[in-house]
């Protein structure tokens, strides 16, 4: 008897994707090929996760298992602000914790866990101009803390761990 084995490995990334017309892109690279140029079928992921194409063996529990990395990743570390310009609104960060998490934020407990948390944002001092209401104040994120390597291999810098975390609502 032989036995026939698939090896799957996974990689994981977040990036910002955006669509333009029938195509998405990101930083200008489109997705329909891939680096040597063979055609993708780039999907959604929610589209995955909720019985859309089948995928193959066990990649359903692989890719929802990165997915919830990424989701449970924003709750202790300030990846969300990766995904706003160098300057943005509370409101711009809570959009990227809603498409992520995918859920909608009540807006005022947000802000306030959000300013309250220690090494997540710092005020640049501006706000918004044009537009309807009153301006909304800008943000920054905090840079990660850089020490000296005490060792050979040790990192010289650490990356910021929000403390208390961000919880998505029912964790």
């Amino acid at each position: 008897m032989t036995f026939a084995w698939t090896v799957t490995s996974w990689w994981s990334a977040v990036v910002a994707w955006k669509k333009t017309g029938s195509s998405w892109s990101s930083t200008g690279t489109s997705l329909r090929t891939d680096v040597r140029g063979r055609n993708q079928n780039v999907h959604p992921v929610a589209d995955l996760l909720d019985g859309g194409p089948p995928l193959a063996f066990d990649h359903a529990r692989i890719l929802a298992d990165g997915v919830e990395r990424a989701r449970a990743k924003l709750e202790y570390s300030p990846l969300a602000t990766a995904f706003c310009g160098p300057e943005f609104t509370v409101a711009e960060l809570r959009r990227v914790y809603e498409a992520v998490w995918g859920v909608a934020l009540d807006p005022r407990n947000f802000s306030r866990k959000a300013l309250g948390t220690p090494g997540l944002l710092e005020a640049t001092g501006c706000s918004t101009s044009g537009g309807a209401g009153r301006p909304a104040a800008l943000y920054r994120a905090v840079r990660p803390v850089v020490r000296p390597a005490a060792e050979q291999g040790d990192p010289a810098v650490l990356p910021a761990v929000l403390n208390p975390p961000l919880l998505r609502p029912g964790s």
